[in-house]
Order: C-alpha cells, then sequence, then structure tokens
C-alpha cells in the first residue's frame, strides 16, 4: 500500500538547504567569523605579522567555497531525488521552496512564489500581461487551495513537460486554471487556457535555450579547435574558396538545434549520400518551404554523427553560381580545379541552389563539369529547385533528372512553424525583443490566409522579422497582434487589421452605398451585403472564398455593374476586379489558359487567373456569361469555390480565401423577364420562382447541381420598371455631366423634361441599361458635339439642354 501524500516544506532537501545557507551566510555567522578572525586580525596590528591570518582567511575561504559547492551539488540540486517521494514539497525546485514554507499555504504564498519566479515571468510576458497587472489582480484574493490536490496536478503537469521540479511557471498556470478571478486575465488579452498550455510548453524549451554553454565548455573547444586543425591539413585551395562557401564550418560554432522539420527526409538523404552509386539528391519544393534549413540541418546531423562515431568530418560546400556566370574566364576549367582541391581535403558534399536556372545559364561546358561531377563517385551533389523550375527546366530533361534522388518538401504545419518561429524569437530576445503568444500565433494564421505565394515557415519568420522592424519604428518594446495584421496588410496589399470603428460604419452602411450605385436591384444588394459581412467577421468558414454569387437576368440589369460598385466600396478600386469574359474558354484545351499547362513548351505555361491572384489576392473574380464555359472550365471553377484553393499545372497551390467571385449568367431570362412582367398577378413567391427557375436550368443542362450548390448565393436580377429607368438615367447621367466637366471645363444644366424623355427613349425591358447608354451617346453626346462645332463655349460657362434641343 503507498503511503499516503503529505506537504511537509520542512522535510525537504530544499528546507535543509535554505536553512544551512542562511545559517553559515546569513548575518549572524560574519560576527561569528569576525570574532574568529579578531586575534590574527590584532596580531597582525601590533605586530605586523600577516603568516597567521593569511592562513587563517584561506582555511575560512576555503571551508565557505567547498560548502556552498557542497550545497549546491546536494541540497540545492534539483536533479537529485527526493528525501521522501510521498512528500509532494520534494517536488518544488529549490527557488520556488524560498516561498512556500508553510504546511497549508494560503494562495497570497504562491502568488509569492510566482511573481518572484523569473520563469513565470516569460509567461506573464507572452500572455501580453505586466508584473503590475498580475500583482494587481493577486493582492485581493485569499482563496483557501487544497495543496495536495494542487501539487498531485503539479506533478502530473511537471512530469508530462519533461521537467526535473515543479516551478513557478507551472504553479502560475494553476492560478489560471482553478482560481476564478483570475480567468479574467485570459478574457482580457483574448487568450484560452489552451493557448496559456501552449505558451507553458514553450518556456520549458526557452528555459533549455537559455542554458548556454561556456565558452571553455569541452563541446565548444572541440567544435573551435577541430575546424582549425582541419584548416590547417588542407593546405592551400584558392580556387575552392572562390567559388564556394563552407556550410560546415559556420555549423561547427553554433550550439545545437532545437527545432528540426523534416526529420524523415534528413535520413533519406543520408541513406542515399553514402550510397556507392547515383549518390546525389534534389530538394524540391514552394518558396518558403525550408529548403535551405534543410540542409543545414542536415550538415548538422552529419557532423553530429561524425563526431560520435570519431569519422573525419565531411564538408559541405555551397556553389556560388554567380562566381561561374559573371564572366569568368574558362569557368568550366576553374570549377574543375576547385573540385580537385576539395576532393583532395577529403569527403565533400557540393549544394547547388537554384539548379534549374544554373543548368539553363551555363555554357555546355559549364553543363558537361555539372554532369561529370554527378556521375562521379567521389562527389555527392545537392541540387535544391522550386516547384515551378523543377517542372519547367529539370523534369523534361530525363537524363539529367534521372542522376538524381528525388526529395519533395511539403508545406510545415502550423504547429511546426510556431515552433521555427519560437526557437527564431528565442536568438532575438537578447535584443531586447518582446513579441506575445498571440502575436505569434496571429503570424501563422494570418501569413497562411493571406499570403498564397509562398510557403509556411518562411513566409511566417520573413513576417516576423519585418514586424520587429515596425515595432522599433513605433519605439514599441512589444510586437502585438495589432503590429502583425499591420505588417501582412502591407505585405498582401489589403487589409487584415481588425475591424475599427471606421470600418464598421463602412460595412453598416455599405448596403446603402451600393444601392445608391446599382437601381432596381434592392434584393440582390441585400444578400450580397449579408454575405459580406458574414466573411470579413470571419463568421463561417475559413476555407472558401470571401463571397460567391451567382447572379441571374437578362442583359443590362446591373450584374456587371455591382461587381464594379462592390470593388470599388469592398476592396476600395475598381482596379481589383479581374475580368473573366467565358466566351473565351469553350473548349476543353482552354482550362490551361486558366491554370496553367504543366507542359512548359505550350503557350501557357502560367495560368492568367492564378497569376493574376498570385500577385493580388484581394482580387473581384468576375466570370461573365459563365455558361458559355466548358465544362472542364466549369470543374476547375468548382474546386475553387468548395475549397478556396487551385492547383495550377505546375502543381502550385493559389489561394483563392480573399477573393470575390461573381459569375453572371443570361440563362432562365425569359423566364426571369416573364415573370416580373406580371408580378402583381403572381401567385408564386419570389423564393418559390428561383427553385423553379434553378430547376429549369438544371434540366437544360447548363450546369450541373453540384456547380450551382457551391455558391453562396444564387441572386435573380430583375428587369428594371419605367421608374427605375428614370433613376438609372439620372445616375447615368450625373456621371456623364461630372466627367464633361473635368474634361472639358464646360457645365451641363439639364431640364427635367429632357431627362424624362431620355429615360422613356432608353427605356427597354429586353436590353435594360445597356440601351440607355446607347440613347445617351446617340442623343445627348451626339448633341453637344453639334453644339460646340457650332458655338464658341469657354470653360466654365453652362450648356443649358432642354427636351426640344434633343427632338425627343
Amino acid at each position: 500500500m503507498e503511503p499516503k501524500p503529505t506537504f511537509l516544506p520542512t522535510a525537504t532537501r530544499s528546507y535543509a538547504g535554505i536553512s544551512l545557507h542562511r545559517l553559515f551566510f546569513g548575518p549572524i555567522f560574519w560576527v561569528v567569523y569576525g570574532y574568529i578572525l579578531y586575534p590574527y586580525i590584532q596580531r597582525f596590528i601590533e605586530q605586523d605579522d600577516m603568516n597567521p591570518l593569511g592562513v587563517s582567511v584561506t582555511l575560512l575561504v576555503s571551508f565557505l567555497i567547498m560548502f556552498h559547492y557542497f550545497l549546491r551539488t546536494t541540497l540545492e540540486n534539483d536533479k537529485l531525488t527526493p528525501f521522501r517521494k510521498e512528500n509532494l514539497a520534494e517536488e518544488l525546485n529549490f527557488k520556488t521552496a524560498h516561498y512556500i514554507k508553510k504546511t497549508k499555504p494560503t494562495t497570497q504564498d504562491i502568488f509569492r512564489a510566482v511573481l518572484k519566479s523569473s520563469r513565470a515571468k516569460f509567461i506573464i510576458n507572452e500572455m501580453g500581461l505586466t508584473k503590475k497587472e498580475v500583482r494587481d489582480k493577486l493582492k485581493p484574493i485569499k482563496e483557501n487551495i487544497n495543496i495536495i490536490e494542487w501539487m498531485t496536478e503539479a506533478q502530473e503537469l511537471r512530469q508530462k513537460l519533461g521537467e526535473e521540479r515543479v516551478h513557478g511557471s507551472i504553479l502560475f498556470f494553476l492560478c489560471l486554471k482553478h482560481i476564478e478571478p483570475l480567468k479574467d486575465l485570459l478574457n482580457e488579452r483574448n487568450v484560452s487556457l489552451e493557448d496559456v498550455q501552449k505558451i507553458l510548453q514553450w518556456e520549458v524549451l526557452h528555459w533549455q535555450a537559455s542554458r548556454q554553454e561556456h565558452w571553455l565548455h569541452p563541446h565548444k573547444l572541440v567544435r573551435s579547435f577541430g575546424s582549425l586543425g582541419r584548416s590547417w591539413s588542407m593546405g592551400y585551395t584558392h580556387e575552392l574558396d572562390l567559388v564556394t562557401t563552407d556550410i560546415s564550418s559556420s555549423i561547427r560554432w553554433k550550439g545545437k538545434h532545437m527545432i528540426v522539420l523534416h526529420r524523415e527526409e534528413i535520413d533519406n538523404m543520408a541513406k542515399v549520400l553514402s550510397r556507392s552509386e547515383q549518390s546525389n539528391v534534389i530538394i524540391i519544393g514552394k518558396n518558403g518551404v525550408g529548403k535551405r534549413t534543410l540542409v543545414r540541418n542536415f550538415t548538422y546531423a552529419l557532423r553530429m554523427a561524425e563526431q560520435k562515431q570519431g569519422r573525419n568530418y565531411t564538408r559541405v560546400l555551397l556553389l556560388k553560381p554567380e562566381i561561374l556566370l559573371s564572366g569568368t574566364e574558362h569557368p568550366e576549367a576553374f570549377l574543375l580545379k576547385a573540385l580537385g582541391q576539395a576532393q583532395q581535403a577529403g569527403r565533400f558534399i557540393l549544394i547547388i541552389e537554384k539548379l534549374g536556372m544554373f543548368m539553363e545559364e551555363s555554357n555546355a561546358n559549364l553543363r558537361g563539369v555539372i554532369l561529370q561531377a554527378l556521375q562521379s563517385t567521389g562527389i555527392n551533389v545537392i541540387g535544391i529547385a522550386n516547384a515551378a523550375d523543377y517542372h519547367s527546366l529539370i523534369k523534361n530533361d530525363s537524363a539529367f533528372d534521372g542522376m538524381f534522388e528525388k526529395t519533395f518538401l511539403d508545406e510545415a504545419s502550423e504547429e511546426d512553424t510556431m515552433a521555427v518561429l519560437m526557437e527564431q524569437f528565442f536568438k532575438l530576445e537578447k535584443q531586447g525583443v518582446n513579441i506575445t503568444f498571440k502575436a505569434l500565433k496571429s503570424i501563422v494564421e494570418l501569413s497562411q490566409r493571406y499570403l498564397g505565394t509562398s510557403a509556411l515557415p518562411g513566409k511566417a519568420t520573413g513576417i516576423m522579422e519585418d514586424a520587429i522592424l515596425t515595432a522599433k519604428a513605433q519605439k514599441a518594446k512589444v510586437v502585438t497582434e495589432a503590429i502583425i495584421r499591420q505588417t501582412i496588410s502591407q505585405k498582401a496589399h489589403m487589409n487584415v487589421e481588425e475591424v475599427t470603428a471606421g470600418e464598421k460604419d463602412k460595412l453598416i452602411h455599405l448596403e446603402d452605398i451600393l444601392k445608391k450605385k446599382v437601381i432596381g436591384q434592392d434584393h440582390a444588394i441585400h444578400l450580397i451585403v449579408n454575405a459580406l459581412k458574414r466573411a470579413r467577421l470571419d463568421i463561417g468558414s475559413s476555407k472558401r472564398p470571401q463571397g460567391t454569387f451567382l447572379f441571374l437576368g437578362p442583359t443590362g440589369v446591373g450584374k456587371t455593374e455591382t461587381a464594379k460598385v462592390l470593388a470599388e466600396a469592398y476592396f476600395g478600386s475598381v482596379e481589383n476586379i479581374v475580368r473573366v469574359d467565358m466566351n473565351e474558354y469553350g473548349n476543353a484545351d482552354s482550362v490551361y489558359e486558366i491554370i496553367g499547362s504543366p507542359d512548359p513548351g505550350k503557350s501557357h505555361s502560367e495560368g492568367f487567373l492564378t497569376k493574376k491572384v498570385q500577385d493580388n489576392p484581394a482580387s473581384l473574380i468576375l466570370l461573365d456569361e459563365i455558361e458559355k464555359a466548358h465544362k472542364n472550365v466549369l470543374n476547375v471553377f468548382l474546386q475553387i469555390l468548395d475549397e478556396g484553393h487551385l492547383i495550377d499545372g505546375l502543381g502550385q497551390k493559389t489561394d483563392f480565401r480573399n477573393t470575390i467571385i461573381i459569375a453572371t449568367s443570361n440563362a432562365g431570362a425569359l423566364l426571369i423577364r416573364d415573370y416580373f412582367k406580371n408580378t402583381a398577378d403572381q401567385e408564386l413567391t419570389r423564393t418559390d420562382f428561383k427553385k423553379q427557375l434553378i430547376d429549369a436550368i438544371l434540366k437544360e443542362g447548363l450546369f450541373s447541381p453540384e456547380f450551382v450548390n457551391r455558391f453562396d448565393e444564387v441572386i435573380l436580377y430583375t428587369p428594371l420598371t419605367q421608374e427605375q429607368t428614370i433613376k438609372l438615367a439620372i445616375l447615368m447621367l450625373d456621371k456623364f455631366i461630372h466627367e464633361f466637366d473635368q474634361k472639358k471645363g464646360i457645365k451641363i444644366a439639364m431640364e427635367k423634361e429632357a431627362v424624362i424623355g431620355l429615360a422613356e427613349r432608353g427605356y427597354s425591358v429586353d436590353f435594360g441599361a445597356r440601351e440607355m447608354r446607347r440613347v445617351i451617346t446617340e442623343v445627348l453626346q451626339t448633341y453637344l458635339a453639334d453644339y460646340l462645332l457650332n458655338n464658341e463655349v469657354k470653360r466654365g460657362e453652362t450648356i443649358t439642354i432642354k427636351k426640344e434641343n434633343l427632338e425627343l
């Protein structure tokens, strides 16, 4: 039967150490030491005899040093096993035990230990708090706690974290978890308890990273003098030093790699490079996926293995292609001599970055040297290429491609990216930079959402570096989520900051703004704005585009105009529209014009749409007359509407989650016109008619049910009434008159009857706004041209137009 757990702080190794330290190094004992030395000091003063005093001081200091060493290694050492395991007070580390000495400690005792802990400070900082804020929150709390239950939970948590003892950060986590008033701290900073648990795990890594080896540590000395010995043994290598950079030499000086991604790929590379034949590797992946980092981590793993086995070190040399391609005379001979020097010095691995481009730009002789190196059994080559270059420049040369074992790097997960960011933060911390956990988390989430052209973790680390520079420019001591959002907004050319009061007002009034510019389609505008409000406030799925709409209606009722007005109001400019005329995509092969061809020899190796969205992720994509597109093209958009991304012809992923997609169609135009012509006599509601219309379109085979159902809203655009046509005419005329004034400096005043006459002439159920635009051009603009030819009109003057002038 196991003994019942107790909590007795005075019966612990730490308490004995604290008591003895206080006894032998406290003020009372310094008086005792003075009393012991007093006779020797007096003798020195009276007889000028230094020997007894020197011997006494030496013995006393030696005793204190040895006793202090005994305390540090025996009683204050958290690594030693406790006196009694059932005594849960033994779980506390030495520093925490200083502040918890009662068998029934109060919450204030726990809080004191937390606030004095340098390790708990890490969590406080990462939550975006200060010690003062925490102290002010803790002061009034005087709750009783069950110390046995607390310490049992702390023990379990300590074991999960792989820690030797319970310290202040573990106790702070328990305080946040169990003491109700402290939960307000989490809510105030918008941090969950799961976030704090993750921060606690990072604190453990931070603590390990902060324990740096002393410069005289044997490991440091081996790395330092081992590299010097290697340099002396190599001799003179001028060409080699000029054309390569020794990565392995820099690895020697660096400490342990805490975070290593792609461990499986590293193991596979080691196996391939140890073969006697075909021992070359090519690393393929998107920009930012970590190809260079993989090489560095492989080099580090290789160095550690060789050091452990006592083998000679392998040099990892990065080729400098600019030296060979910048006009060097006979670059092939220069490279050949450098490789010969490397072979004489021992085993080496040659790294060639941007392999595809290097081979493309090299002359035939230089390419021959590289091919010779690839075929040699004494040289290992690691090539690096992004996915696009591999498919377009390397893969089509099957002989060259076959000389490499392929290592395809997938994008890092969000969890792995957080680990990389944390490790980088630990290094930057020495520069006085602090980044909250919430900010780091937002870097991963927002860069993945809004920066689609590169991969994690590279794009996330780039954002962190830029955010630090922004914070320093703003003289901010902490990099917050707001600074991260500001940085990503600048990088993505779109607003990803928290919804401000001004933007809330804009969203609230967006419907009114659109209704003023799009006449007669109030119901459609209402549905569109509701969908966009949900998207902007992150309500609903974040894996699809911000809004997807299918506009059904006859010609000239405002479908395209809605897209233009929406792009200007929501994205800030009509330049954000990517207009795709689907009449041009009516055959099966036209799908490659959208996504790009996998065959680099074809004209559409880069997709039109994917390139547009990669260049400007915040776009409104307008698919005009979608019913004219081939089914293969519709299937491409089916994936975009459903998954929010598209894999192009070269295997690259394009993110469509920040776009608005509007497809317009004239399908069912006659049914819509007939329905709204006799609205007063209709027994069907608008909703029932919409269902019937969609059924009719599906029966006609223009779209598949899956395609139609992928849109957020299918919106009916109704023919304009005569009253709405007058409003449309006023809108068009106002725009034309303003542009005429800006261009000519001449004002136009139109009488009401003239406006009504134009509206009546331009009214057409079949052609809508297009007929109105034609009438304004043929009647009004022609009249103005004749008037200016026959009259001398100066800038600043006004032309008054009456109905009879226009012969209406």
